[in-house]
Formats: structure tokens, C-alpha cells, sequence
């Protein structure tokens, strides 16, 4: 079995609450079954230091350990994010996740699907960073939407 880390925004919030609403658990319930019916099970959770990142990581993976870190909050645009911040994120996280376990990523904005990706091309995938319909579905990944890695294969994965 390979190592798949899901790479996550956070759920929907109640307007500029740091907490989430009713209907981002709800989505987060819709992803979690979508997540389980692909045999996706985190043991292991990272959230950032803002309560709705860790609020979405007990919805969808409310038995795992809890890693929660504002080293992982950044921001800025996709080729921001990868030059300066992924591979130091994922380096950390990849150092609390045993070999061949599943985990998740909960972050802001287009953070997770530059993770995701970048952690699938570690991996051996080709990514195409220069291409626009993929720059456009990591810009717009929704809130409680994310991207599964499992080896150097990926899926967008959507309520």
C-alpha cells in the first residue's frame, strides 16, 4: 500500500468567522463518505493554527492524530506558494507520516492544491504547472474541496 495524503481547503465559514457553518459540515460529511468509498481513511491529521482548518479535519477525519501548526498557513498566488513554501511544508509534514499511512492536509485558498501537486510529482507525476484549465481548478478549489495523492496519481475531489 502507498502513502495518500488528501489535500484540503477548509470547510465553508460563517461569513469572516474563524468557525465553521452548518453547510461546510455538511459538505465535509459529502467528501468524507466520497473520501471512505475510495478506501481513504486518514489516522493522521494536519491543520493550520485557525479553528475552521481544524474544525474540517474532525469532520473528515475524526479519529486521527491532530498536528496542528501555523507554519502551515501561507499565502499568496500558486507560483508563490510553490517556489517558496511547498517543499518545506510538505518536508515537515512528510517527517510525521510513517511510510505507508494515510493522511490529511487541511489548509486556505489554493495552498492544498499546490501541496497536492507538488507531493504527486515528487512522487514521479508529471505536472504541468504553466497549464491553465490546472491552474485554473487549483485557483478555484472550493472550501471543503481537495485533492487526493495516492503515489504519483491525483484526483480532484469535489461535494
Amino acid at each position: 500500500m502507498q502513502a495518500a495524503i488528501y489535500f484540503t481547503r477548509h470547510g465553508e465559514i460563517l461569513g469572516q468567522e474563524d468557525e465553521l457553518s452548518e453547510a461546510g459540515k455538511e459538505k465535509l460529511v459529502l467528501i468524507r463518505q466520497k473520501l471512505l468509498q475510495k478506501h481513504f481513511d486518514a489516522k493522521i491529521a494536519f491543520a493550520t493554527d485557525k479553528n475552521r482548518t481544524v474544525e474540517s479535519a474532525l469532520q473528515l477525519a475524526p479519529k486521527a492524530a491532530l498536528f496542528r501548526s501555523g507554519e502551515l498557513r501561507v499565502h499568496g498566488n500558486v507560483s508563490m506558494i510553490r517556489k517558496f513554501h511547498a517543499d518545506t511544508m510538505l518536508k515537515w509534514i512528510l517527517e510525521r507520516v510513517p511510510e505507508h499511512k494515510q493522511a490529511l492536509v487541511v489548509n486556505h485558498d489554493a495552498t492544498p492544491a499546490v501541496l497536492a501537486l507538488r507531493f504527486a510529482e515528487m512522487k514521479g507525476a508529471k505536472v504541468d504547472w504553466e497549464n491553465k484549465d490546472l491552474l485554473y481548478k487549483m485557483v478555484k478549489l472550493g472550501r471543503g474541496q481537495g485533492v487526493l495523492v495516492i503515489g504519483a496519481l491525483y484526483e480532484f475531489i469535489y461535494s
